[in-house]
């Protein structure tokens, strides 16, 4: 598991700068200005994060995920620092809602559920789509609390190609 540093994340954005100025110049300065706006944002977060005794590491997942039993937030290594950034937002949604959220929310989501029991009810699969939507609307407003400037276009297209597969899951027949 990779811990986040601030200097590895901006050499391999700049790798990547080097790479896409032989195709254009304009649009490599650019994507660089973004990486290192996103990972300074990043970086924030990594530190709020630690401020409530939370830990960030990077690993070859798909997404991220939040265990509150561990306390570590997980966020795909392989993305870029823009998605890792959404990745993380949609994470603190996760953990906000099991430790900030009203007794609704902390109790009714579907993750909430014993898994064995109601994963395959259409309810617990409703639940489960509402707190996704709930975490995405959560790390979007926590970005404005902190000042963090994310592209709210860019934001939009990842949440909702992240949702799909739950909509598409929600959607099947249960057996």
């Amino acid at each position: 598991m990779r811990t986040f540093d601030v200097e590895t994340w901006k050499k391999r954005a700049l790798a990547r700068y080097k790479k896409r100025v032989l195709k254009s110049k304009q649009h490599a300065i650019k994507q660089l200005a973004n990486e290192n706006q996103s990972i300074d944002s990043l970086k924030r977060l990594i530190d709020w994060c630690a401020a409530r005794s939370q830990r960030v590491c990077f690993k070859r997942i798909v997404g991220g995920e939040y265990n509150c039993d561990t306390k570590v937030f997980t966020i795909n290594a392989n993305s870029t620092p823009e998605n890792q950034m959404f990745i993380l937002l949609h994470e603190i949604g996760h953990y906000m809602i099991k430790t900030c959220g009203t007794s609704r929310s902390k109790s009714s989501f579907g993750y909430q559920f014993n898994e064995h029991d109601v994963d395959l009810t259409f309810h617990y699969r409703v639940d489960l789509l509402e707190e996704e939507y709930e975490a995405w609307d959560r790390g979007r407003k926590h970005a404005k609390r902190l000042k963090i400037n994310i592209d709210h276009a860019n934001y939009d297209k990842f949440k909702i190609n992240s949702i799909k597969t739950y909509i598409m899951w929600a959607a099947k027949k249960i057996s």
